[in-house]
C-alpha cells in the first residue's frame, strides 16, 4: 500500500510540470506573436505624433500669416510654436512646407498654402522644441517674411 502512494504523488507531480511547461510554451509563442506588434504600434503612434506636431505648427505659422495679412503692411505677429525635428521647412509664394521624418526612412510633407505670397526662406531651427517665430510684413514690401529664432 506505501507503493502505491508513492506512485500517486509521482503522477501527480509529473501532470503539475507538464501544466507548467504547457503554460511555458504558450506564454513563449504569444511573446513572439505580440512583441513585433506592440513595436509596430509605438512607430505607428510616434509618426502619427510628429505628423501632428508638423502639422499644428504649419498652421499655427500659416495662421498668423494671414492676420498679419488681414492687417496691411506694417503689422507684425510674435508667437511661440512647437516645432518637431524635421527634415525640410521653408517659406515661399505657395505657402509654408515642412518635411518630417518618420520610422525607417520614410518622410512626410506637411504644406499649407496663405493668402498672401510669403519671402522665399529656409526656416530650418538647431533643434526640435519651442520657437519663437515672428510674422511680419514690413512697410513697402511686397511680401510677408518669417523668422524662427
Amino acid at each position: 500500500m506505501i507503493e502505491l502512494d508513492v506512485i500517486k504523488m509521482d503522477v501527480k507531480g509529473q501532470a503539475s510540470v507538464e501544466y507548467l511547461l504547457l503554460i511555458l510554451v504558450i506564454l513563449v509563442i504569444l511573446g513572439t506573436v505580440t512583441i513585433p506588434m506592440i513595436g509596430s504600434s509605438v512607430n505607428s503612434s510616434s509618426d502619427v505624433s510628429k505628423a501632428s506636431d508638423a502639422k499644428a505648427a504649419v498652421d499655427t505659422i500659416a495662421n498668423a500669416a494671414d492676420l498679419v495679412y488681414a492687417n496691411g503692411p506694417g503689422s507684425k505677429r510674435t508667437l511661440s510654436v512647437y516645432i518637431p525635428k524635421h527634415n525640410d521647412f521653408t517659406t515661399g509664394t505657395d505657402g509654408i512646407s515642412m518635411t518630417v521624418p518618420l520610422s525607417g526612412s520614410k518622410t512626410k510633407t506637411i504644406a499649407r498654402d496663405t493668402d498672401y505670397k510669403l519671402s522665399n526662406q529656409d526656416l530650418n531651427s538647431n533643434a526640435a522644441g519651442w520657437h519663437t517665430v515672428v510674422v511680419e510684413w514690413k512697410q513697402n514690401e511686397k511680401v510677408i517674411t518669417v523668422s524662427v529664432t
